[in-house]
């Protein structure tokens, strides 16, 4: 399989899954995909004369539509994450690289706390631990032009909160012109410098209005000092205005803390 070209639609659940020696499971025609990683034990995958076993130095990937037979060699702890791909080659079962324990721990924590969320941003932010994830499991060494790219991002997270920031700047960073710096980021990351330089500060701005910070006060903490600005930048991204973003918010957190309340009665 092209890993380059494996591409998450949606995540659809994070489990801890506890498999018993000798248990036997027969597959049909899989419904989703699923990286699954055995913290213990070992479990044998096969269909027809192939056969892959899976334990804690070796995860594997599921496909979607896979046919196959699953049977616990010696009962197994493990994570697994089931998510929709846009397209698949094979539909068979593949070990991967193999992902250290304690970073698959915590990916998994993090993942299973925002796959219990109803917020509209939760969403997001599980996609992007699944891509962190398999940034992880299937890293490979930067390009010449990502490593060009390191110092301008760099710049961006260091002053995302300066006003003054331009392409300029990130060009002289990066030690390119402007417009061979606008080249790799449309290259390497689909997108222009300042969109780039947008989306941390709106990512910034999200972060900061979950906290409960002002809208006005969260503007100028992310390089606007013009709230117009701001809000326009924020729509545009978002889908709402940071006005809306930090109601809906702050209604959530008190129907979650009436929920609670009413829970202790």
């Amino acid at each position: 399989m092209d890993w380059n070209k494996l591409t998450v639609a949606d995540v659809t659940s994070v489990i801890r899954v506890h498999n018993a020696q000798g248990k036997r499971l027969v597959m049909s025609g899989r419904r989703d995909s699923a990286l699954i990683f055995p913290m213990n034990g070992r479990i044998r995958f096969s269909r027809n004369d192939q056969t892959v076993i899976a334990d804690r130095t070796h995860p594997v990937l599921i496909q979607q539509g896979a046919h196959y037979v699953n049977e616990c060699l010696e009962s197994a702890e493990s994570l697994m994450v089931n998510f929709v791909m846009t397209s698949r080659q094979d539909a068979w079962i593949e070990e991967i690289p193999e992902v250290d324990p304690a970073y698959a721990k915590e990916a998994f924590g993090r993942m299973q706390m925002l796959s219990a969320q109803k917020q509209p941003e939760s969403r997001f932010a599980l996609l992007m631990e699944m891509y962190r994830l398999l940034e992880q499991i299937f890293r490979r060494p930067p390009s010449e032009g990502e490593r060009l790219l390191e110092p301008a991002i760099a710049l961006m997270l260091e002053r995302y909160a300066d006003p003054a920031l331009n392409s300029v700047e990130l060009a002289k960073a990066a030690n390119v012109s402007e417009a061979y710096l606008r080249k790799l980021f449309r290259t390497h990351l689909y997108t222009t410098p300042i969109r780039y330089l947008t989306g941390i500060r709106m990512e910034k701005a999200r972060s900061l209005l979950r906290e409960g910070r002002r809208v006005r006060e969260t503007a100028l903490d992310v390089g606007y000092g013009d709230i117009y600005q701001f809000s326009r930048a924020f729509r545009k991204m978002n889908g709402c205005t940071p006005f809306q973003y930090a109601r809906d918010r702050e209604e959530y957190r008190l129907e979650k803390l009436n929920e609670r309340n009413c829970a202790k009665k």
